[in-house]
């Protein structure tokens, strides 16, 4: 029985560190965190958030991760600023501008603003 006790644990093992693997893998394809990957970073983090503990021990690359969010978080801060800027003094003519700034700012997850 021992043998086989064995080989289920080292079976778990195998496919908690293929789970890793792959929050490792979407992790890495972030590159270069950017207003136009932040996909790749929502999609990561939506990875690493629905593994269990023991799996998210054994992302190496976790650390890369919690840095992409936050630079991601900052990018989106800032051209929601831009955007709410570019506004202006509001006129007849600002509605595209208005569009744009809130169109923008709802797109960004409501715990961005919680900094």
């Amino acid at each position: 029985m021992d043998v086989l006790e064995q080989a289920r644990a080292d079976y778990e093992n195998l496919v908690l560190e293929s789970q890793a693997t792959a929050v490792e893998e979407a992790i890495s394809a972030i590159g270069t965190v950017s207003l136009d990957n932040a996909d790749a970073v929502t999609n990561a983090v939506s990875l690493y958030d629905a593994s269990s503990p023991e799996v998210q021990a054994l992302v190496e690359n976790a650390a890369d991760l919690e840095s992409a969010e936050a630079e991601l978080k900052e990018l989106q801060i800032a051209e929601a600023t831009r955007l709410i800027d570019a506004i202006g003094d509001v006129t007849l003519d600002s509605a595209d501008a208005i569009e744009a700034a809130q169109s923008f700012y709802d797109s960004i997850p409501a715990e961005t603003w919680a900094c």
